[in-house]
């Protein structure tokens, strides 16, 4: 099962998946020299982003190691 995703779950949905999801697809906005303005609404993105990149590989790691 896919799991594509937004990048901007918590580790603990992540956690919750691991036994469903075979591989994650997730979408993470993170750009060099992205406007505060696009974080506006979300400011803890990139912390929550990273962690549940994270999350993703330490659970399956990277495609290449299938």
């Amino acid at each position: 099962m896919v799991f594509n995703l937004s990048g901007y779950q918590s580790v603990n949905v992540l956690k919750a998946a691991e036994g469903y999801a075979d591989i994650y697809l997730p979408d993470l906005n993170m750009r060099t020299g992205i406007s505060q303005r696009s974080f506006r609404d979300a400011r803890d993105y990139p912390d929550v982003a990273l962690a549940a990149l994270s999350e993703m590989l330490s659970q399956k790691g990277f495609l290449g190691q299938l």
